[in-house]
Formats: C-alpha cells, structure tokens, sequence
C-alpha cells in the first residue's frame, strides 16, 4: 500500500484540478496492490460522463502501474476487470456490472475520505467535489 499510497498522492498533485479520481486493481479485493501486481489510476474534471474500465473514454486520463507500482506506461494493454477501486475527491461515485454504465450499480460516496470497494465493475461515472447534486441529478 506504500507504493500505492505514494503514487497516488503523486498523481494527485500533478492533477490537483481533477475533481475525481478511481484506482482499479485486479486480482485483489482490498485495494492493496501486490508487490509484482499491477493497477490502473483513472483521473478526470469531467461530471457524469459514462467511463469503461477498458478505456478510451475522452475526459478521463489513465497510467497503468505495474511492478507493485515502480513501473508505468499509458493505458493501452487491457484490463482485467478489477476486483476492487479505490475513490477519493469525488462527492460520488458509481460503479457499474457492465460497459456505459448498465446493469447493476454501486454506488460510493467518499467525500473528503479515501473509500475501497470489492466489485467487478466494468464502468463507472462521477460527480466533482464540493457541491451538493440531488438524487434527480445523478439519474
């Protein structure tokens, strides 16, 4: 979690006008990575937009780390669908079964904390941080 921790921060600062950000793991369920493991970092400003797992969506950005974190490269392997995400800066989150936000949804309301979620989620959308949205406006 050093690793992961750190790396985050990192991209945090670099992306301090994100208002959300989403790590994927595969193969675990508590958002700790592996030390030979491997994790997605999705940061975006965008509000509600639709994102796949797979990638490729416009308004989200995406490194892939691997080596527990000491590596990286852009997103253009693919994914395994993740076993758990890890959310911070983002009033909510929802997390879907499958592609464009279908099926079943979970939804993750970290708010100043940073919140861990086990799910094969495929795709996911966020609201920003500091502003209140209504049910209505999240639909």
């Amino acid at each position: 979690m050093k690793c992961t921790g750190f790396l985050i921060a990192a991209l945090g600062l670099a992306a301090s006008s994100a208002a959300w950000d989403v790590t994927a793991y595969p193969y675990v369920y508590d958002c700790n990575v592996d030390p030979n493991g491997s994790y997605r970092v999705y940061v975006g400003t965008d509000s509600k937009t639709c994102h796949n797992m797979a990638g490729g969506d416009a308004g989200a950005s995406c490194r892939q780390f691997t080596n527990g974190g000491l590596s990286h490269q852009d997103c253009s392997s693919a994914l395994v669908t993740p076993a758990s995400v890890l959310v911070r800066d983002s009033n909510q989150c929802k997390f879907y079964t499958h592609t464009d936000c279908r099926g079943v949804a979970t939804t993750v309301e970290p708010g100043d904390e940073i919140v861990c979620r086990s799910g094969a989620f495929q795709s996911w959308a966020c609201v920003g941080p500091r502003r209140f949205y209504s049910s209505y406006e999240l639909s």
